[in-house]
């Protein structure tokens, strides 16, 4: 399987993969300001057909990987892993020398250990508490 990474993402791609995965349409305009306001967005197709999407926002000293889906007819096949290694690497090319950033994530419950699998390290560990959350809702 030839799997395609790209660094962009559109509205329809990005709500097609939510869908395929069981999550809700997020609206449009939502979307699109979200993409934009990404500062690294990675997308894998196969055969031309977009099958998974990862993205980052972050300040060049942290980063919050968010939104890695892949299609549920394509898991289990080392796509997510391919999306989220991208995402590290472009992280990495720019973080300067001597630096270092920090990518932080909150997983979906029972997906830890994939995360463990590229890298990551459960929260808490070393000097940080529990990672946290607020949801708000209109």
């Amino acid at each position: 399987m030839m799997i395609e990474i790209h660094d962009d993402i559109n509205v329809d791609e990005y709500n097609k993969l939510r869908v395929e995965v069981g999550w809700e349409i997020k609206n449009p305009l939502i979307v699109e300001k979200a993409i934009r306001n990404s500062t690294i967005i990675k997308k894998a197709t196969y055969d031309s057909k977009t099958v998974g999407m990862a993205r980052a926002i972050g300040d060049g000293m942290s980063y919050l990987l968010v939104d890695v889906v892949v299609s549920s007819k394509y898991q289990k096949q080392g796509i997510g892993k391919k999306l989220v290694n991208s995402i590290i690497d472009a992280i990495k090319n720019e973080t300067m020398a001597g630096e270092y950033s920090t990518i932080n994530l909150i997983s979906i419950r029972g997906m830890e250990k994939f995360y463990e699998s590229c890298g990551f390290e459960a929260v808490p560990f070393g000097y940080n508490g529990k990672g946290m959350r607020i949801k708000i809702e209109k």
